[in-house]
């Protein structure tokens, strides 16, 4: 194929995209030269076609093809809330997160160009490439150009969307489209976020989309009919964006300016009359806490949810603007985890989602091909169904499944088993199934996590099965083995290795030599479909990962997670031993990494009692500083899994000291030793579930936990717990004390 004819080729390719209203994906197949030197080729067909191509520009992940002026890019993130006209995909190690977020970004009539080498097309241990250049090439609408192949692709005429008018079902309240909105779900939203503006306080709004939705240019437009609405008010208005980057904000302060025109946008802050509208970052809004109007929060599932609590609990009118998707953060997990903090803290709370797209037309191959090949369609497993004997399938209510779990769940329905990598890339609808679960399960799960199923060789991937629908997966990675100049390295922090987190982590963190002489089978994932949930299957899935182990000489089981009084009281249900708590928090969750090991011989038995014991000797010490913030809930699970064995001496003397104390004999500093041991000894061995349901003596442990196990300061626990000062808190001290005496 000469370049003229790909230029033809090219031009008639991105001549029909713009008149339908859709983009497409193109593969480069072959080496780097004759890639760079077709993409030079396109890119310069691509400039005369549309001018300058900026704004609507050219960027590139990965390595550049040519040396020309588009953007390099590393961090894909940044460009969320961004429009291109073409990405150039060359990323050696394909990032699917990347590519799954890019291909958002480009505007109705562009392209995205994945570059694939020969070495990457033949490589066939890579299954995951292997599944997406596979996907390329059956798909109609996507287009692989091979340097082995003489022929240009075919260019299948494609559905004329040119007069399509965005029309689809009007929604009550909306029935007619102003403010430059472009369909009727748009003004629906505007309408949405006007209402947390002026309506009820503490009723914030969930707002989401896939990409090119308009959701972003949703909240612009509403900011303006605010803000224009309030020309005349005397007191200003400050209306508050955020986002994960003020990369992601470009698009909104475009439709700010356009829906406000007499306003002025300078950076990131937009002035009209004596109002404003700023993007203030999220790490300087959980410190400051500047008051607004109104809060928006753009690309939400790329803010750590723990996070988002934060802002709900402080600002009483606030919109959460997120993709569904899970390249964007947390997807479809982060909505159901969210909606579940959100019922919790804010129950009038509404929700709203964009389903017309309008950055591009229906059905768009691009989007389509994304949405397929990285499984952000999958189905939604909580629909469990049922065959009938007529064979017609009929739905089942989730509390009926529930109920024939629990039933027969011990029957022939009822499957364990491991699946192999081979199998996943075989069975399309088993793959759809496994995911489905993790997305739905998992608020973390993305397309990175696709990638790992397929790619990873020390994986093991386990199910349970139930009338021939998966209910739950389990992630494990084998790990332990490694060779001596391996461990060298690591030891030396020159390397850190794949596949090896528990041997490593206990070889550098928790000072054991012999870490790396173990064969561990890790629990990276666990994921039980919502509805199915509390009914053990979890635990029961966990067992036959454990039988699985024994059956192939693995000496412990292990797994690593965000600390929470849910989790931790899980694996400590199923028998595992907490070995090591890390001092900083997961920029996800917010919590302490924890891990916890189970032996499955005695070797490894003496060494997960010897880790916990020297996890414990210091626990308490690393309190007063390191764990100085974790909260009372956390610490008083971790004092409950505390072996009985290995807590510090509580003596006659101790109690004769506390008496004192009680009875106001003695100071509180001269008895804080004994006071400490006295409660450690309670939460290990006397605390009763029943505190849960009383709010008073729970606040009172609370406050005996901060003071006497943190070490936290005397101004801090009374500003938090609205105590007038010290003596009162003192007088509390020694109610709390009271109630433990009588409890001990």
């Amino acid at each position: 194929m000469s370049q003229s004819d790909i230029r033809y080729w090219f031009k008639t390719l991105t001549q029909q995209l713009r008149k339908n209203r859709q983009r497409s994906l193109i593969v480069l197949q072959g080496d780097i030269a004759w890639a760079s030197e077709v993409y030079g080729t396109m890119i310069e067909q691509l400039s005369q076609e549309v001018g300058s191509l900026a704004p609507r520009c050219a960027i590139t992940f990965g390595k550049a093809l040519i040396d020309d002026e588009n953007e390099v890019i590393a961090n894909f993130r940044h460009q969320l809330g961004r429009e291109n006209e073409l990405v150039l995909f060359n990323d050696p190690d394909f990032h699917p997160d990347a590519f799954a977020a890019l291909s958002g970004t480009i505007v109705a009539g562009g392209v995205m160009i994945w570059c694939c080498t020969q070495a990457q097309a033949l490589e066939s241990e890579n299954l995951f490439v292997q599944r997406i250049l596979t996907k390329a090439k059956n798909d109609t609408f996507s287009f692989v150009l091979s340097q082995t192949d003489n022929d240009l692709p075919v260019i299948v005429e494609q559905q004329d969307n040119s007069n399509e008018q965005l029309n689809f079902e009007q929604e009550p309240k909306c029935s007619s489209l102003e403010n430059g909105c472009k369909t009727v779900q748009q003004q629906c939203a505007v309408n949405a976020i006007e209402k947390v503006a002026l309506g009820h306080r503490k009723r914030p709004l969930l707002l989401t989309a896939d990409r090119g939705r308009g959701k972003s240019s949703a909240l612009a437009i509403a900011v303006a009919k605010l803000i224009m609405a309030e020309k005349r008010n005397q007191a200003p208005q400050k209306f508050i964006i955020t986002a994960p980057h003020s990369n992601a904000l470009a698009i909104f302060f475009q439709q700010l300016q356009q829906s406000c025109p007499e306003g002025e946008c300078i950076q990131n802050r937009f002035i009209y009359h004596h109002h404003r509208v700023e993007y203030i970052a999220v790490d300087v809004l959980i410190k400051e806490k500047p008051q607004a109007q109104l809060l928006l929060i753009d690309e939400a599932a790329a803010i750590p949810v723990y996070i988002l609590s934060q802002l709900v609990d402080v600002y009483p009118r606030v919109v959460f603007s997120s993709t569904q998707h899970g390249y964007e953060g947390a997807g479809r997990g982060f909505a159901v985890k969210f909606t579940q903090l959100l019922i919790e803290k804010t129950p009038y709370f509404n929700q709203y989602h964009i389903n017309q797209p309008i950055r591009w037309a229906e059905n768009d191959p691009l989007e389509s091909f994304v949405f397929d090949a990285f499984l952000l369609k999958s189905r939604n497993l909580e629909e469990p169904f049922i065959e009938n004997k007529a064979g017609n399938k009929q739905a089942i209510e989730l509390t009926d499944l529930k109920h024939r779990l629990q039933e027969n769940f011990n029957s022939q329905d009822a499957v364990f088993s491991c699946i192999e990598q081979q199998q996943l890339m075989a069975d399309e609808s088993l793959l759809q199934q496994i995911f489905s679960v993790l997305i739905t399960a998992h608020y973390q799960t993305s397309p990175s996590d696709l990638k790992l199923l397929l790619n990873n060789k020390a994986l093991r991937l386990f199910v349970l099965e139930f009338k021939q629908k998966i209910v739950a997966v389990a992630l494990t990675v084998k790990e332990g083995g490694a060779e001596e100049h391996e461990i060298s390295q690591v030891a030396n922090a020159k390397r850190r290795l794949k596949n090896q987190f528990l041997p490593q982590s206990l070889f550098l963190h928790n000072h054991c030599s012999t870490a790396f002489d173990f064969q561990y089978l890790r629990i990276m994932r666990i994921a039980v479909l919502p509805c199915v949930q509390q009914l053990g299957l979890g635990l029961k899935l966990l067992s036959h990962v454990k039988h699985y182990a024994e059956q192939n000489h693995i000496d412990m089981l292990g797994t690593s997670f965000g600390a929470n009084e849910a989790l931790l009281r899980f694996w400590h249900k199923a028998h595992y031993k907490l070995v090591r708590l890390g001092f900083s928090v997961d920029k996800a969750s917010g919590e302490h990494s924890s891990m916890y090991l189970q032996a499955l011989n005695t070797k490894a038995d003496d060494l997960v009692a010897q880790l916990q014991q020297r996890f414990y000797r210091s626990f308490t010490y690393l309190l007063n500083e390191q764990y100085q913030n974790i909260s009372a809930q956390v610490i008083i699970e971790l004092i409950q899994q505390w072996p009985t064995e290995n807590l510090p001496l509580f003596t006659d003397y101790d109690r004769q000291v506390i008496e004192n104390f009680i009875t106001r004999k003695s100071l509180f500093d001269n008895c804080s030793y004994s006071l400490h041991v006295q409660l450690i000894h309670f939460l290990a061995t006397n605390l009763n579930n029943s505190l849960h349901d009383d709010a008073e003596k729970q606040r009172l442990i609370e406050i005996l936990i901060k003071r006497l196990i943190q070490k936290q300061s005397i101004e801090s626990i009374c500003q938090e717990f609205d105590l007038t000062g010290k003596k009162e808190l003192n007088n509390t001290i020694i109610g709390g004390v009271n109630y433990v005496v009588q409890k001990l």
